[in-house]
């Protein structure tokens, strides 16, 4: 797993990759059962994330390799590789809308 992890690390140019993190005030507010679901959520983003490095290095040698590959094949692995990642996005949106729910006062 480190191995994933230090090879997929998101690069500080993506931030919008990143994964959000909650401020301390706001932190030491929270109930302990809500700390817990958000470093849960936390730890999803932060795997979906690497996800979309692996996608993008997918795409990139698919990109590479046009010559080697036929151009209907190089079409669905791509169009493949863009819908995961399309997949993905709607994933880390929804659970950055559902950790924000926790902040919220009952």
């Amino acid at each position: 797993m480190d191995r994933i992890k230090n090879d997929y690390r998101v690069l500080d140019n993506c931030r919008q990759l990143a994964v959000p993190k909650v401020n301390s005030p706001m932190w030491s507010k929270m109930e302990k059962q809500h700390k817990s679901i958000d470093a849960r959520l936390q730890g999803l983003q932060l795997k979906i994330s690497r996800l979309f490095v692996a996608n993008a290095r997918i795409a990139d040698i698919l990109l590479s390799s046009t010559t080697e590959i036929p151009k209907e094949t190089l079409e669905q692995l791509m169009l493949i590789t863009m819908d995961s990642s399309t997949i993905l996005g709607i994933g880390f949106r929804d659970i950055m809308f559902d950790a924000k729910l926790l902040y919220e006062p009952a």
